[in-house]
């Protein structure tokens, strides 16, 4: 740990010869000398990774010949955006680049984009197959036994991967109920296990949260990769 703190510095940011690099995005100030001897200083301000809003302010001017580079995480390419206080570009490769010349004070501002998406597994691995996960941003998600119906465990549940909609800093999903019939102490041996779905007046949601969050709100399951609906 003690290592990791006193180097904490050379994973926001890296200098090559005519170009800064910022890799991690946090309040920070840089100030430093190129390779070429050039001098270059900003100041990065964000609530990233809760917020999708990165501001990049020069604090000297950038010459020409000059560069900052920012990285666009593999998860937002070909939808993060970069507005240097002309135009809008959408950012589709590893990272963005400001070009000097520029003069001091001059912001840009890279969005990256915070919807809740579906990543699915390969399907030839098979503890996964028929389950999806949901992420935001940086963030992986988890869903709860506490964030569901009472009564209700992880276990009991399949969601719906086409209607997934943003909530606070996880997402909501609706979910179908089911539940495996007894079969009078034959699992898990039974040529065959019913599993029936649950009547609801409405459909319920399932509330998922960034992973780290979990078990922060007494005991519960919990689970990542979450089973599907099957489609009829």
């Amino acid at each position: 740990m003690a290592r990791t703190l006193a180097n904490l510095g050379r994973y926001f940011a890296s200098a090559s010869e005519h170009a800064l690099h910022v890799h991690q995005y946090a309040d920070l100030t840089v100030h430093t000398r190129l390779d070429d001897g050039a001098e270059i200083g900003l100041q990065v301000r964000t609530g990233y990774p809760n917020d999708e809003s990165v501001s990049v302010t020069l604090l000297r001017d950038l010459d020409s010949g000059v560069a900052v580079s920012l990285r666009v995480p593999a998860w937002a390419r070909g939808h993060a955006v970069l507005y240097d206080g002309s135009e809008h570009v959408t950012a589709n490769d590893e990272t963005v680049v400001v070009h000097g010349p520029r003069p001091a004070g001059t912001r840009v501002t890279l969005t990256l984009p915070m919807a809740p998406r579906v990543t699915r597994p390969h399907p030839r691995i098979d503890a996964v197959r028929g389950q999806v996960a949901i992420e935001r941003g940086p963030f992986v998600l988890a869903v709860e036994d506490v964030d569901l119906p009472d009564g209700v465990t992880v276990n009991d549940i399949a969601i719906d991967p086409d209607h997934v909609r943003p909530f606070g800093d996880g997402a909501q999903v609706p979910v179908l109920l089911t539940e495996v019939a007894d079969v009078g102490g034959a699992l898990p041996y039974a040529d065959e296990v019913p599993v029936s779905e649950t009547p609801s007046p409405g459909r319920p949601v399932a509330t998922f949260r960034p992973y780290y969050q979990w078990a922060n709100r007494g005991p519960s399951t919990m689970r990542v990769w979450t089973p599907t609906l099957v489609p009829r």
